[in-house]
């Protein structure tokens, strides 16, 4: 962790796509394993959204985590795909201000390694305001390895993005 951060400033909320999910017929593993992970970061899970595959909501959802600045950091998790129903990256895309490639490249890149259908996979990583975005895999084993990837740059990511100002606030 950067010496002028805290561990227990760095804030971040899930947004898990899935119907079964959102009704609450199947548990969120998927935010467990992120809250756990932020935990051991020395960060706290400040927000879980469950959503089913619903384009305007997941947008609203993003827009508002970032834009009210409730999280430093927003994992979606699942529909990185390339099916029909396959919606996260297209959203993000949408929302986000501008893209970290590096971040996502590097996660295809060892994704690819363990299975290489994860070519299909389409992460986007990127920025809207002070807040960075990333889609997740929906595979509890994946998402976990990819988190692992992440967590020596996310402290440095979090702390870089501090110096931008929200949107909707002053600059400077």
């Amino acid at each position: 962790m950067p010496a002028n951060m805290r561990p227990s400033d760095l804030r971040a909320a899930t947004l898990s796509l899935g119907g079964r999910v959102a009704s609450g017929e199947l548990p969120d593993t998927r935010g467990d394993r992120i809250e756990t992970f932020i935990a051991s970061l020395g960060g706290k899970l400040v927000e879980r959204v469950l959503i089913d595959m619903d384009q305007g909501e997941m947008h609203r959802q993003l827009c508002r985590l970032a834009d009210e600045g409730v999280a430093d950091l927003v994992f979606t998790t699942g529909s990185v795909g390339i099916a029909a129903h396959d919606i996260a990256a297209d959203v993000v895309g949408q929302v986000i201000d501008f893209h970290v490639p590096g971040m996502a490249d590097a996660m295809r890149a060892h994704s690819i390694q363990r299975d290489p259908l994860c070519m299909l996979s389409r992460y986007v990583v990127g920025v809207r305001g002070a807040t960075l975005i990333a889609t997740l895999p929906g595979k509890i084993e994946d998402l976990a390895d990819i988190l692992e990837l992440l967590r020596p740059v996310l402290p440095d990511a979090v702390r870089d993005l501090r110096t931008r100002a929200p949107r909707g606030a002053p600059a400077g």
